[in-house]
């Protein structure tokens, strides 16, 4: 970035005088960033910069991030996204697409808050460069709270009125009603300018829906309040992006785990796909409305929340087998949430609001580890793929699918039951298995819609092509098998009483009780590999030669 560049983007900002360019310039020299180009400001409603936090030495505080768009995501092959993985500034941003500047100032935003739980506390917007990743850990939430009657508080989470511009908040009918009314309420009275955006029941965060909200915005926002969960959550994350706003979430159930994720699900032509995504600034929790929610939403953020000690070991596989970069601060971050739910697994059954407080911290918590990571790797795995390929599949399959906390609890424990069985089935002996070609994927996944079919072919193309190779895989896997199994190993003894506590907590533990009989669970487990490029267990039995056994036995209906 030249000097000129730097004066642009503080005529943009109006920073004080005082705030020499030759500080930002050596601030971001000390950040050293590959590339140089502004896109945008994170922080558009910064009036001045003096005044406001500094780095070390003097500096002014700035946080450089990449952007990805989801209409010019690059394909690209496994070695070039770990490269790209190695090169980013923050684990949590992707450096895709433009630079964006922000430079953190006097703002009206605060770290300090009475309802600001201790363990996530740290991670609010200051960077941490201890993690032996290599990489700057950022996590760009300004402002956190969880407690009881906080849903009459938002506005004290939000700038002043005329600091912040108009608002635009965005809903269901059901969390309009569970929430956002009284939230629209709220921040009316503090003397905001609200618009609302009340979507029709069970929308879905595609782009059909993605161009709706784009083309009827009533206003130009300068923040947007997504009150929801999941699929609300990722459209605020995603209109956020498009329009250059802030985005506020105000939680209406311990669902998922994608609250302060940096990863929006967002399905493009049929398929579910993670994109890379600014999380909120402002995150409100108010834990009477998520006990008041329905008592199957809490059990499924436990069973999603649960699926991590699996996830953690596919993602340590796809490191050791094909070369992903891993963080183990991400890692170390998912499994501390998990560990702190599975202690209220009975309260969480029985609705308790203290066993709730638990529950979103540490959903919360691992929707951080995604942010600190950059991608979904520490959270999902050959699980998620299981109940992502459920939903595509749904209207082929003729079966409505259910929560996705339900649907990847059974995954979870199928996917610990494969560990098991490929541990116990040796190393890999003979030739490899061919790998399906593109008339045997169209095929396999023939129920598909048009669309979504030609989505999952361009995913198993990248996976084929990924290197190492299958031959070179299973070559290390037969000289290594020991020492990759003791590193899976250390990763899978967090799952050693995963059914018991799923089970405590009232979430599904077997396929049939998400309506998966045993000719579709053999079907399901074929195929799902199939919709990501990401390395799972799955692609590590398919590799292996082993999974059609792991059907023909029924061996994902063992006790785990």
């Amino acid at each position: 970035m030249g000097s000129q560049g730097i004066g642009t983007l503080f005529r943009i900002i109006g920073a004080d005088e005082a705030v020499a360019e030759a500080d930002l310039k050596a601030s971001i020299a000390r950040l050293s960033p590959p590339h140089g180009k502004v896109h945008r400001l994170v922080e558009g409603e910064l009036p001045r910069i003096a005044g406001g936090q500094r780095a070390p030495g003097g500096l002014p505080r700035i946080h450089v991030r990449r952007h990805v768009r989801d209409d010019d995501q690059p394909q690209r092959d496994q070695n070039t996204e770990t490269q790209h993985r190695n090169s980013r500034l923050s684990c949590g941003h992707r450096r895709w697409g433009h630079d964006m500047i922000a430079l953190t100032g006097d703002h009206g935003l605060s770290h300090s808050d009475a309802h600001l739980p201790a363990s996530l506390a740290p991670w609010l917007d200051r960077p941490d460069e201890g993690c032996s990743c290599g990489r700057i850990h950022q996590v760009p939430i300004t402002r956190l709270g969880v407690g009881p009657g906080l849903i009459d508080a938002v506005p004290d989470y939000l700038p002043r009125p005329a600091a912040g511009g108009d608002l635009l908040l965005l809903a269901d009918p059901d969390t309009w009603q569970a929430a956002g009314e009284k939230v629209a309420r709220t921040l009316r009275a503090a003397g905001h300018r609200l618009f609302e955006q009340v979507l029709p029941a069970a929308p879905h965060a595609d782009d059909v829906t993605l161009a709706d909200l784009l083309r009827t915005l009533p206003c130009t926002p300068g923040w947007i309040i997504a009150v929801g969960s999941g699929t609300i959550g990722d459209l605020g994350k995603l209109l956020a992006d498009r329009t250059g706003a802030q985005l506020c979430t105000v939680a209406t159930a311990a669902s998922m785990n994608g609250y302060a994720s940096s990863i929006a699900a967002f399905t493009r032509r049929g398929l579910k796909i993670p994109l890379p995504m600014a999380p909120p600034r402002v995150i409100v929790v108010d834990t009477q409305v998520l006990a008041a929610a329905p008592s199957r939403l809490g059990a499924a953020g436990f069973g999603d929340l649960l699926s991590k000690p699996l996830s953690g070991a596919d993602w340590k596989l796809s490191h050791l087998l094909l070369g992903e970069a891993i963080c183990p601060t991400a890692l170390q971050v998912a499994d501390d949430a998990v560990r702190r739910a599975r202690r209220d697994a009975a309260g969480i059954a029985s609705g308790e609001p203290a066993a709730y407080g638990t529950l979103i911290e540490a959903l919360l918590l691992s929707g951080i580890s995604m942010s600190i990571a950059g991608a979904s790797s520490p959270a999902s795995g050959g699980e998620h793929l299981l109940s992502h390929y459920l939903d595509i599949s749904a209207e082929g399959w003729a079966r409505p699918p259910r929560l996705h906390g339900e649907q990847v609890a059974v995954g979870t424990l199928v996917c610990a039951r494969l560990y098991a069985f490929l541990r116990a089935a040796g190393p890999p002996a003979g030739p490899p298995p061919s790998e399906e070609d593109d008339d045997a994927l169209r095929i396999l996944h023939a129920h598909l819609p048009a669309e979504a079919l030609e989505a999952l072919l361009t995913e198993a193309r990248a996976a084929r092509q990924q290197q190492p190779d299958r031959m070179a895989r299973l070559t290390r896997l037969r000289e290594g098998w020991e020492r990759i199994w003791h590193t899976v190993d250390e990763q899978l003894g967090d799952a050693a009483g995963l059914e018991r506590d799923l089970a405590t907590a009232g979430c599904p533990t077997r396929f049939s009780q998400i309506d998966v009989d045993p000719s579709l669970a053999g079907q399901l487990l074929r195929r799902a590999r199939h919709m990501r490029r990401r390395y799972t267990v799955l692609d590590l039995a398919a590799d292996l030669g082993r999974l059609d056994a792991f059907i023909a036995e029924r061996a994902w209906d063992a006790d785990v």
